[in-house]
């Protein structure tokens, strides 16, 4: 799962990506 963009904003568009260990694949649930 990748954000699209690198987005961090909520609304940001999710796409199926590989893996590549950057900040916007780094997920957090709450």
């Amino acid at each position: 799962m990748d954000a699209a963009g690198a987005g961090t904003g909520n609304g940001t568009s999710v796409d199926v990506w590989y893996c590549n260990g950057g900040s916007n694949q780094q997920w957090t649930r709450n």
